[in-house]
Order: C-alpha cells, then sequence, then structure tokens
C-alpha cells in the first residue's frame, strides 16, 4: 500500500507487506514509525521547503483572507470518518463567578480556557461534560486532567462557561482545534493535537497555525456564551 495524498499520517492504516510514501520526496517506507519521523520531525527537505514556500504566501494575507484560504483548501481535504456534516467548535472557560466573559481582555479570555473541541450536538456535548463527569466522580472512577478542571469548577464558587462557533464543516472545525491545541498546548487540558490533523494543517508553519489560533479566537470570543 502506498500512501501518497500528504505526508498527514492521522488517516492511515497498516498492512501487511504494505509500504508508506512520502507526498513530498516520494521517498518509501517499510514501517510507519521511519514515516511519522521523515514527514512530522520534517526531515524531509522538500516537505520543508513546501511548508517554507506556503509560509511565505499565508504571511501577505490579512486574518480574513488567510480564513478564506484555509477554508478553500479544507475543502479539497480528507474527512475523518467520526466527524461529518456540520459542526460546532467550542472552548471551556473556567470563570470566577459573577465574571462577564464579554469584559475580559484577550489575554484573560486565553488564560481562562481549559479545554477545546467539535462537536456536532452541541447541546449534548455540553450536557456530558458536567452530568458525565460528576457521574464518574461519584463512582470513583479516576478522572482526567479536563474531568478534574470541571469537578473543581462545579463544587467551587466558579463557572463553566462554554463558548462556541457553529455551522462549520468538520475540516474547518477540526482545524481550528487543532490551531488551538498546538497554540494553548501549555495550559489547556486537551492531551494531543495530532488526530485533529490534516494534510492542509500539517504543511501550515508553526507561526501560521498560532496565527490561526488567535483569529479563531477572537471571533469566538465575540459569540454567544453558554454557562454548563
Amino acid at each position: 500500500m502506498h500512501m501518497n495524498a500528504s505526508p498527514n499520517t492521522s488517516d492511515s492504516t497498516i498492512k501487511k507487506g504494505g509500504t508508506w510514501k512520502c507526498g513530498s520526496c516520494k521517498a518509501t517506507f517499510n514501517y510507519h514509525v521511519q514515516f511519522a519521523y521523515h514527514c512530522k520531525g520534517r526531515v524531509c527537505s522538500k516537505l520543508r521547503a513546501e511548508v517554507k514556500k506556503i509560509f511565505e504566501e499565508d504571511k501577505q494575507l490579512d486574518p480574513e483572507q488567510l480564513l478564506d484560504k484555509l477554508k478553500e483548501s479544507l475543502k479539497k481535504a480528507a474527512s475523518r470518518r467520526t466527524c461529518k456534516g456540520k459542526q460546532s467548535f467550542y472552548v471551556l472557560l473556567d470563570l470566577p463567578k459573577g465574571i462577564d466573559v464579554k469584559l475580559l481582555t484577550f489575554k484573560q479570555f486565553m488564560g481562562a480556557i481549559f479545554y477545546c473541541g467539535v462537536s456536532g450536538a452541541l447541546q449534548t456535548r455540553f450536557n456530558k461534560h458536567g452530568t458525565a463527569t460528576q457521574r464518574f466522580f461519584s463512582r470513583f472512577i479516576p478522572l482526567n486532567a479536563k474531568e478534574t478542571k470541571i469537578m473543581n469548577i462545579l463544587h467551587g464558587k466558579r463557572q463553566l462557561v462554554a463558548m462556541h462557533l457553529d455551522s462549520l464543516s468538520s475540516n474547518e472545525a477540526l482545524a481550528y482545534e487543532y490551531a488551538v491545541i498546538l497554540d494553548l498546548q501549555d495550559t489547556i487540558t486537551n492531551i494531543d493535537a495530532s488526530g485533529q490533523s490534516n494534510g492542509v494543517m500539517f504543511l501550515k508553519h508553526p507561526t501560521t497555525v498560532k496565527r490561526i489560533s488567535r483569529i479563531v479566537l477572537d471571533k469566538i470570543g465575540l459569540s454567544q456564551k453558554y454557562i454548563i
């Protein structure tokens, strides 16, 4: 099996006797770990050149142009099988009681975010964040970092606030999630962004990914809030 569409590995599978092929330099690998290191480690010189070229083009675009270009590129990317139809991208914030998120500075807003996600059924997902976490807690099921944070908020004098962007394509929502996770990886509880990556986002320079994150967060900061 030859994986040739892009250097992204998130949708790849390993078959006995198969090989993996870099979409940039066409080198083939017998083991997935070698292929992933070659691409994700930016060992491939042609891949690095491609990333640099796209970066120079993206630098010339204003925020709206950059998002428009991203949306157009994502139309051609493969969609994740478990994420079909219109999606919402959301962030969860930890705020003191009585604090209006609309009055926060952008820096304070980013600092309050502890999780981001994608869902096609937003209300159900929000309810699950609260009720499922409390159910796990009552049954002495170990909580992960996100669930522990939610329990501390619900049991303390704080408010759990969600803000979201709706009516996104699945690729668009996942790209936003990927960008925000990489941008805020030192402060949020999301574990890994690699599953949200696709060939389009994979070729974005880290500086561009961070810029996309800030543009998206600026937009989501102007959206409607939902108190869980």
